[in-house]
């Protein structure tokens, strides 16, 4: 199956290339695509194995449609960073850096990744 990620710079390529390395891989046979909605799409066909933010296939896992497939050596947690212009800072940049944060940890949106007796049927 094709492994599909975000393109460079993005956290996630990063992720994905060092996970790849790590294990004695070659990244460049990796797809890339800028939509996490579009890299689910690919998954939930059949056409492509992706390593998405759990939460954003939280419902496809819990119904069953895809699954969250062993890996070895385990692919690292993720940082999230808030970017902005720094001329621009000020008190309605940390007000909303303060929502952002708050919206995604109502979400659960931090999360660790289900193992896979948790995700298997």
């Amino acid at each position: 199956m094709p492994i599909i990620t975000n393109s460079p710079p993005s956290t996630l390529n990063a992720a994905v290339r060092q996970w790849l390395r790590s294990g004695g891989l070659d990244f460049d046979a990796v797809n890339s695509c800028n939509s996490l909605s579009l890299m689910l799409r690919l998954v939930r066909a059949g056409h492509a194995i992706a390593v998405l933010p759990t939460p954003v296939l939280r419902e496809q896992l819990a119904s069953g449609e895809v699954r969250c497939l062993p890996a070895e050596p385990r692919i690292p947690p993720i940082a999230y960073y808030a970017s902005y212009v720094k001329d621009e800072s000020g008190r309605d940049v940390s007000v909303v850096v303060e929502i952002a944060r708050t919206v995604l940890a109502d979400a659960r949106f931090f999360t660790d990744a289900p193992t896979s007796a948790q995700t298997s049927s």
